[in-house]
């Protein structure tokens, strides 16, 4: 029997459509002369611009230096010295102000009205007793009085030396020369009366042993004031913190004035003294060159947090016996920076 045309074809091209499907689902075998590539190796991370967390170009660099012959050394007029050894104690900072004499008169005034008040009244009262039984007795009711009076004025006395603690504190401590009548003096402005203010973060002894003053924003070494024996004041209401009081020995110093304070908080320190020409600053930092050999600088960082009047305090990075550069350090800074400068 015959199959129809159409039905016949149809039969053939699907047996053809599932030959190629069966084909199609192996793979190819390479060519006996094709060689599969090597696997790339993974990236380390550590080489290369793209690479993530690359090295850090600068752990193990040399210190910055530069290397002088003796004829450039003397065109650029490098001269180099031994750091002095020093002493620097540790110090808090704080403010202070002059305390003006006005207010430091009227209490004292008032303070010698109630004295002379309270003497008066005794007195009277001495003199009623020694009459009472005699020729001469005052009455009851004058006696009382005499009390009475007496009683007001020793209440008037003590508030009166209340108000003066309030003004000067209650133990002041004058220094010697102070004066023979410390009170007259600092009623008159022959010696002065500072109120000095810590802040909440010092940390302070119980009993301060000085204090140094100099007008705000003063250079180091610039005229400045010192007081001993600072004593406790009451607290200021408007800078939290502890406030002292100390007395400066100069009629001259202006009241009202502002002034900035620093006390001993620590034990003294040994270290070297740098001076201030030796320092020279680049890339936001302090330096000073240190003569490592003859001719041969090396550039080391500075601490420039600890003044002293001639120089710096250093305790680290620097050596007893080292010599640091002192003249034409910038020279030596732009020298390093660019070396194929020529000296002047």
């Amino acid at each position: 029997m015959q199959l129809p045309t159409r039905s016949f074809r149809a039969a053939f091209s699907g047996l053809v459509a599932g030959l190629m499907f069966l084909s199609g689902c192996q793979k190819a075998a390479a060519p006996p002369d094709v060689k599969a590539a090597p696997t790339a190796p993974a990236s380390s991370g550590r080489d290369g611009a793209g690479s993530e967390g690359g090295s850090d170009s600068t752990a193990g660099a040399p210190a910055p230096s530069i290397a002088l012959s003796e004829e450039d050394a003397t065109k650029l007029g490098v001269t180099s010295v031994e750091p002095k050894t020093t002493v620097w104690t540790p110090e808090s900072s704080g403010y202070a102000v002059v305390i003006s004499h006005e207010g430091i008169a009227q209490s004292v005034a008032d303070l010698a009205a109630a004295q002379a008040a309270e003497r008066h009244s005794r007195a009277a009262l001495a003199r009623a007793g020694q009459l009472a039984g005699g020729a001469g007795a005052l009455s009851a009711e004058v006696r009382e009085n005499a009390e009475r009076q007496g009683a007001l004025d020793g209440a008037a006395l003590a508030l009166a030396e209340r108000r003066l603690t309030t003004v000067i504190g209650e133990h002041p401590a004058w220094p010697a020369g102070a004066s023979a009548d410390p009170l007259g003096a600092l009623a008159s402005g022959r010696i002065k009366l500072v109120r000095t203010t810590f802040p909440l973060t010092s940390v302070l002894p119980q009993k301060l042993s000085a204090l140094r003053l100099s007008l705000i924003g003063a250079a180091v070494g610039e005229h400045g004031w010192t007081a001993s024996e600072p004593w406790a004041a009451p607290a200021d209401p408007a800078v939290p913190g502890r406030s002292f009081f100390a007395v400066v020995i100069d009629p001259e110093l202006s009241e009202g004035e502002r002034l900035e304070a620093w006390t001993p908080v620590g034990a003294p320190q040994h270290g070297l003294l740098i001076p201030s020409s030796a320092v020279v600053q680049s890339e936001g930092k302090y330096w000073c060159y240190v003569e490592m050999a003859p001719g041969k600088y090396t550039r080391v960082p500075m601490d420039t947090r600890r003044p002293l009047e001639d120089g710096y305090f250093v305790n680290e990075g620097l050596s007893a016996g080292q010599r640091v550069a002192i003249s034409a350090v910038a020279l030596l800074l732009a020298r390093e920076l660019n070396p194929s400068s020529a000296a002047e």
